[in-house]
């Protein structure tokens, strides 16, 4: 199981930062295009990596945990990059980072939390 933890953030971290292009970065927290752009490449990520972390979970558990993934990706980040922008421009920085790890604290409790009660850890 400790390795599909660490599988499973190496693959957030390539969906949510490497993939995440300068263009969607800059403009998550004004457009939902730009927003709905990010999520799609993070869920193609879960889509493209989960069966390799969780290789034994049946097909429907898997699109559930995609699914909910997805939405609640739209969520945090709706949220916390409005947040973080305005926290930018006023130059309140240990704010605007306390915020970061806020974002990625809440996405990793939801890519964790919604695998185990979906059963997916073996």
């Amino acid at each position: 199981m400790i390795y599909q933890i660490i599988e499973l953030i190496a693959v957030h971290w390539v969906g949510d930062f490497v993939l995440q292009t300068h263009w969607m970065a800059q403009n998550k927290s004004k457009s939902n295009r730009a927003l709905m752009a990010h999520v799609a490449v993070y869920t193609a990520c879960l889509f493209v990596f989960g069966p390799f972390i969780f290789p034994t979970v049946p097909v429907t558990s898997a699109m559930t945990w995609i699914a909910l993934n997805a939405g609640a990706h739209f969520v945090t980040d709706y949220l916390t990059s409005r947040w973080t922008s305005q926290l930018w421009k006023e130059q309140r920085m240990h704010e605007f980072f306390t915020i970061v790890g806020l974002d990625q604290l809440i996405h990793y409790a939801t890519l964790l939390l919604s695998a185990y009660y979906l059963g997916m850890f073996k």
